[in-house]
């Protein structure tokens, strides 16, 4: 990064975000974002595309750091509850710096399943490799799922024992820079 305001993701190969997927409820998933230039963040946002129907749906989005063992770790910055009745962007302002040369994790939890703007896993950096568990299959590791009842705030470590997501679309989690 060399000056201006710029929009960081999921670390996407350079395709255009396009594909809705609805989002899982009840579950905290997170997605490989790679820092190659240290930042200061300044807002955090994702969009829905079509709101989720019934009362009390939000979603929560945040970052978190890595355990050094490529899984998420401890709360970074969380964006916040935000609510998934209406279609739009929806943003937090935040103010949090991200070190150079560092993965960090982009995660969201959901109340209700809306339909939320997202990366194509073939769109993904296979930071977490290939399923071994499958001979001859090709399907890419894209993050981490982990059981949590939706809450207002997302926890300040993220929950262990999640299990891989295995050829699944990320939602499109953005940081903005100063």
């Amino acid at each position: 990064r060399t000056g201006g305001t710029n929009w960081y993701s999921s670390n996407t190969y350079g395709q255009s975000p396009d594909l809705i997927e609805p989002a899982t409820h009840n579950v905290t998933r997170a997605f490989p974002f790679i820092v190659g230039s240290g930042f200061t963040a300044n807002r955090i946002q994702f969009e829905i595309t079509t709101a989720a129907s019934g009362g009390n749906s939000n979603c929560n989005v945040g970052i978190y750091n890595d355990n050094g063992n490529l899984y998420p770790s401890t709360l970074v910055v969380d964006g916040g509850q935000k609510s998934t009745q209406s279609t739009g962007v929806k943003f937090t302002d935040i103010s949090t710096s991200l070190s150079a040369n560092t993965l960090y994790w982009l995660v969201y939890n959901c109340h209700k399943t809306p339909t939320f703007r997202s990366i194509s896993q073939a769109d993904i950096p296979s930071v977490l490799g290939w399923d071994a568990n499958t001979p001859g299959a090709s399907r890419q590791i894209t993050g981490w799922t982990a059981p949590r009842t939706y809450a207002s705030t997302l926890p300040g470590i993220f929950p262990a024992g999640g299990t891989p997501l295995l050829n699944v679309e990320g939602m499109l989690i953005q940081v903005r820079t100063q």
